[in-house]
């Protein structure tokens, strides 16, 4: 009698707890069954949440940005670019901490960085790379952590030593002005450059030598501009910083004011038209990532 009632007591509560786990009534697979998840251990115990109120998660600050360069630090405007310059000349180059290095080859050349130049010939030579093969583009060229995604050009150097060459080279630069509606202006045009790139043929093994124009396909024209002159607008200094450093941008192909080169014929935004702007000439180009070097001349 015994063993028959715990039978069914054990019964029962087998019942009790089948019915707990599924309400429904419907048998679960044994393959889908639930499985009990223990909470791993942690230091501090869960927060409740608040009623009615969505858990979110912990907001991620950005990190705070540089402080502005000391007085005695790097460049922090056109004049100390101009003075930089003008002290490499005089062959008593500024070597405080943040000045670019200067380096005086001979009488007619210098070096600065990976840039090169001859101030005989006012040729100036920048390393760099085909980025692209396909695409449409706002800029010819961008440094290293640039807008890749729209430039013919990886540069390899850093902007303003480009800029600092085209000093030393005699090219002068643009001026700004403030602008109440487009915050600062071009008041004056700058000195006009030729650009070129020359490369390695890979099937012939020959040096090439293109107008940088003859990469650029137009979409309003059906083909590649002819050459045109290149304008060394000087670019310009955020916060005591030199503006083509911090935004990795060279040479324009639209409005951009950290640019230290742009064509003066604006053929517009490509993306805001099919008929607007440039992309890659991609039939005439050598394979993708084919070593470049940019050539800065002076305009005939």
């Amino acid at each position: 009698m015994k063993i028959r009632f715990l039978a069914g007591l054990i019964g029962l509560i087998g019942l009790m707890v089948s019915v707990a786990c599924n309400p429904s009534g419907r048998e679960t697979p044994v393959g889908l069954r639930p499985k009990l998840v223990m909470p791993a251990e942690t230091s501090e115990p869960p927060s409740a949440p608040i009623a009615g109120r969505r858990r979110t998660e912990k907001l991620q600050l950005p990190p705070p940005m540089l402080p502005p360069p000391k007085a005695d630090g790097q460049p922090q405007s056109p004049l100390d670019l101009k003075a930089i310059t003008q002290a490499a000349l005089d062959g008593k180059p500024i070597t405080r901490a943040g000045i670019p290095n200067i380096e005086r080859v001979d009488a007619d050349h210098f070096r600065i960085g990976t840039v090169s130049l001859d101030r005989k010939t006012r040729r100036i030579e920048v390393p760099s790379r085909l980025n692209m093969d396909k695409g449409i583009l706002e800029y010819y060229a961008v440094a290293p952590r640039g807008k890749l995604h729209e430039a013919v050009l990886e540069l390899h150097a850093e902007p303003s030593h480009i800029h600092l060459a085209m000093l030393l080279a005699a090219y002068q630069p643009g001026e700004y002005a403030p602008d109440p509606r487009l915050g600062r202006r071009l008041k004056k045009a700058g000195s006009l450059a030729r650009l070129f790139v020359e490369f390695t043929d890979p099937k012939s093994g020959k040096l090439q030598r293109k107008p940088a124009e003859a990469w650029l396909y137009s979409r309003r024209s059906k083909g590649a501009p002819p050459a045109r002159d290149w304008m060394f607008t000087g670019g310009t200094f955020w916060n005591g910083t030199y503006g083509g450093d911090l935004s990795r941008s060279v040479i324009g192909l639209v409005t951009d004011d950290s640019c230290i080169l742009a064509v003066p014929v604006d053929e517009g935004n490509p993306y805001q038209g099919s008929m607007m702007g440039y992309e890659m000439f991609t039939k005439v180009l050598p394979p993708l990532n084919t070593p470049v070097v940019l050539v800065i001349e002076p305009s005939p």
